[in-house]
């Protein structure tokens, strides 16, 4: 697999050690014609990176096997290509200073054809032809014009001859080699005639030379040219495309029969720019290496993406179409799913790379720009890590951006404003949207939205008291000091609480927020408050927090057009108060009750003890009037137990 990686280096140019842009060759792999002249330029590249990768790799084993073997190879002298070249054919055709090998052409002890053919498949061009030319007399005394057919080859920029020379090679080929005998033909100097003189193209064996995969792959990228105008006729076409469904016809079984090294085909798909298969198929086997593969392989613009999203969760490969197609985004969705709960941050380093086809023609590029931003939501919902990811707000109102905020030119992000408008404002409707309300609220922080934060909250906590079993305590609502808004409790009260804190503490966050629906936050802590007094049975300190919401009239004194005052405010109460205002009736009219029976009960007589009593008969006939004025918008159950509690009282 590891050679995967030089394959993909040699054919798009990072070998050279220099920056190759981002989507350099994707203009002409994703968006021209077939036709086009940069769509055979891409093929070109290929095919010669793919040469070059084959044969650096051969002539590295020449060397290594020459290292493992130096008595043996007998190298001497200077490491010249020349000497190594020579050094392996003593180990692969020598024995004890003798050439074993019945059918080689041997000049001044030298195995000159095999030398030459081990010469050019170590891409050693300008050496072969060197060694080609000081030996021309040899060549001449074997009746070949070789040296001269060499020289062309090399010289011209396709290693196209001219229809000249074509014409001699292949005439001295029909003459000489073409009818091929296993005892008495030398196979490197068939094989060299068949490759520079595209001899009997249509008959594409080797015998004798070809040992491996390796070798068999590079001979036909020697055959094939994707210079139309050189090739004189339709029998000496052999193009990139012809090789690519000879490849996709045998499959994995050919190359790979055992099934013993799997990375070989995907190799082989690679070389032949089946790109899409490629990954496909190492995907199989192992998912670490194809989604990197795919990665390196889109960043160059070199993995045709799904054109049609309705197909986005049906398959990986779609190879239906004219072209294949990879289904990138899924691919690297899928491979974050393994971590994304304990790296979160790193998932969103691979999620928002699904923006490097943003640049596809049409629609398909907007796309895939939302495909990256949906995923980066439902990462942020999945994950939960909204500090880590979206960032957090401090006591102060200052940001600390999160991961995605930190890559807002990579997902084609131009502003804070945008970001939190198109990832964090829409992640948090979707939560609503999913009933997850501490999520929602949490996330309309971050996005900034702090009056739908009040709001959001405004509901849940009134939700949250009217479900409630009146005398059982809420969470106590007190603040830890924590300085950021995203690690705070779910609970509602204390969610609220904090926020408040923050928003109090903070005049350009404060002033977001709509007064009405801050004086609502606060009547609804100020409930929460008597609640739980009320709960601990602390009902005199119930009655001072419920008097302190400016609700009802608790004043025993007040007139009676006061109360109806207060009663007539109702309708502009908000929902989340109004709602709760008849068990805080009822919770009123149980402490006026609990402490008159306590007073009863109690064996001191005095002049406190009966104003007491007068108050609270005062308080309950205000919680009366109030409720007799609302009657008709409570409960009817709720309205007969405050007449049974006026009666006790």
């Amino acid at each position: 697999m590891q050679d995967v990686w030089n394959i993909i280096k040699e054919i798009t140019g990072e070998s050279l050690n220099e920056f190759i842009p981002e989507r350099k060759y994707s203009h002409a792999y994703l968006n021209s014609r077939e036709n086009s002249p940069d769509s055979s330029s891409l093929r070109r590249r290929i095919i010669h990176g793919t040469k070059r990768f084959l044969e650096k790799q051969f002539l590295v084993q020449i060397e290594n096997n020459i290292s493992r073997n130096p008595i043996e190879a007998q190298l001497g002298g200077v490491p010249s290509v020349y000497n190594k070249i020579r050094a392996a054919l003593n180990l692969k055709f020598s024995e004890n200073g003798k050439w074993v090998h019945p059918t080689l052409e041997i000049v001044n002890n030298v195995p000159i054809w095999a030398l030459i053919y081990f010469m050019i498949r170590s891409g050693c061009l300008k050496d072969a032809l060197e060694f080609t030319l000081a030996n021309r007399e040899a060549f001449e005394k074997l009746g070949s014009s070789f040296p001269i057919y060499l020289k062309a080859y090399v010289e011209s920029p396709s290693h196209i001859l001219s229809n000249n020379l074509l014409d001699s090679i292949r005439k001295e080929f029909n003459e000489q080699l073409r009818f091929f005998d296993e005892s008495n033909s030398d196979p490197y100097k068939y094989a060299l005639f068949k490759i520079i003189g595209r001899c009997e193209l249509l008959k594409k064996t080797f015998p004798g030379v070809v040992e491996t995969t390796e070798d068999w792959l590079w001979i036909h990228f020697s055959l094939i040219s994707e210079d139309s105008d050189e090739i004189s006729t339709v029998f000496d076409q052999y193009t990139l495309k012809d090789l690519q469904a000879t490849i996709t016809k045998f499959g994995p079984d050919y190359f790979d029969p055992e099934r013993k090294s799997p990375g070989l085909y995907t190799q082989v798909l690679v070389m032949s720019g089946l790109f899409e298969k490629a990954v496909y198929y190492a995907y199989k086997f192992s998912k670490l290496d194809a989604v990197h593969f795919a990665i390196a392989l889109t960043y160059h613009g070199l993995l045709r993406p799904f054109s049609q999203t309705s197909k986005l969760h049906t398959h990986l490969l779609d190879t239906v179409s004219e072209k294949d197609e990879l289904n990138f985004a899924r691919l690297v969705g899928t491979f974050t799913k393994e971590f994304r709960r304990t790296s979160s941050v790193d998932a969103v380093d691979y999620l928002v790379l699904i923006c490097l086809n943003k640049d596809l023609i049409g629609k398909n590029g907007k796309e895939q720009l939302n495909l990256c931003h949906e995923a980066l939501k439902e990462l942020v919902l999945d994950t939960r890590d909204f500090s880590k990811i979206l960032g957090d707000i401090r006591m102060d109102g200052t940001r600390i951006s999160g991961a995605i905020e930190q890559k807002l030119s990579l997902i084609a992000l131009d502003s804070l404003d945008q970001y939190l408008q198109v990832i964090a404002e829409q992640a948090a409707t979707r939560a609503e949207e999913e009933g997850r309300i501490a999520d929602a609220v949490l996330l309309y922080q971050l996005s900034e939205d702090f009056d739908t934060v009040i709001t959001i909250i405004n509901k849940s906590l009134g939700e949250l008291l009217s479900v409630s079993q009146l005398g059982q305590s809420l969470t106590p609502v007190s603040i830890d000091g924590t300085p950021l808004i995203t690690t705070t409790t779910e609970d509602p009260a204390q969610l609220a609480r904090h926020i408040m804190t923050v928003y109090r503490g903070n005049i350009g966050m404060f002033h977001k927020v709509k007064p009405k629906n801050r004086d609502t936050c606060a009547m609804l802590l100020g409930i929460v408050d008597a609640w739980n007094s009320f709960a601990k049975g602390a009902v005199e300190q119930c009655l001072k927090e419920v008097n302190e919401l400016n609700i009802l009239m608790l004043d025993p004194s007040a007139d009676v057009g006061v109360v109806r005052t207060r009663a007539q405010q109702f309708p502009t109460l908000h929902q989340s108060v109004a709602r709760n205002v008849p068990t805080l009736l009822v919770m009123v009219m149980r402490c006026c009750t609990l402490i008159c029976e306590q007073l009863n009960t109690s064996f001191y007589h005095n002049e406190g003890r009966h104003a007491q009593m007068i108050e609270m008969q005062g308080i309950s006939r205000n919680c009366m009037i109030y409720a007799g004025m609302i009657q008709y918008k409570m409960p009817h159950e709720v309205f007969m137990e405050l007449t049974r509690l006026e009666i006790k009282i």
